[in-house]
């Protein structure tokens, strides 16, 4: 079971627009496009799947050079399954949270509500 971590604001929820601000002047991210496309690396086939919110957001892998549709937006908040290293300072998705996190004057929380500091 994955661990979920949120970027949230203590007593108020995270407005639309300062979202979309945030998202729009933070490198290697980018608003979702509402669908995911992935290709079986067996048969190379590409598979696409709608949905979502139009405020979820994709990180960039610098590895891969794939866009990951990962944080998604619900109720004035984000949240992502910390499927990375936590401790990694070069991860980009650490990265890309952090720097949302501080454009926003957001904090960044676990389920538990333990804090985290990227």
């Amino acid at each position: 079971m994955a661990y979920e971590i949120h970027i949230t604001k203590k007593d108020e929820v995270i407005s639309i627009g300062d979202w979309q601000e945030a998202v729009s002047v933070v490198e290697g991210v980018r608003l979702s496009k509402g669908e995911t496309s992935i290709t079986n690396p067996k048969t190379g086939e590409i598979l696409t799947i709608g949905g979502g919110s139009p405020l979820d957001v994709e990180i960039l892998d610098a590895e891969s050079n794939d866009w990951v549709k990962c944080l998604y937006w619900r109720a004035g908040r984000a949240s992502i399954n910390a499927r990375f290293d936590l401790e990694d300072t070069n991860d980009p998705f650490r990265r890309a949270l952090g720097a949302l996190a501080s454009h926003l004057s957001a904090e960044i929380v676990g389920e538990e509500g333990e804090q985290y500091t990227f």
